[in-house]
């Protein structure tokens, strides 16, 4: 979904910019496989997953494959929906100070 939807030039996506995901679930996809192969597929199209699992249902070995490495700074974990407001700012930090980053050139 992402490289066919959301990442494409019409919808706003730019040349040498980083693009991210921030992927907030409450539990685990209904296709798991399909949900990493498409993760994957991402990956190696240069985009970043940031991901954020909330409350006790969440499928952890789902969602480290699906956010970027080191897993210890793109996956991080809500104990409930309140507890989202704690993670407003480490998510903004890993987002808009990007710093290890590293953003392929693509073309149209």
């Amino acid at each position: 979904m992402c490289l066919g939807q959301i990442f494409t030039f019409p919808t706003g996506d730019r040349l040498n910019v980083p693009n991210f995901v921030v992927l907030i679930t409450d539990g685990a996809s209904d296709d798991s496989l399909q949900t990493i192969s498409e993760a994957l597929l991402a990956k190696r199209a240069n985009i970043h997953f940031v991901v954020i699992g909330v409350g006790r249902l969440i499928n952890d070995g789902e969602l480290y494959t699906v956010a970027n490495y080191p897993y210890s700074v793109n996956y991080l974990r809500a104990s409930d929906v309140s507890a989202l407001s704690d993670l407003i700012q480490p998510t903004r930090d890993l987002v808009c100070n990007s710093k290890h980053i590293h953003v392929k050139e693509r073309s149209r």
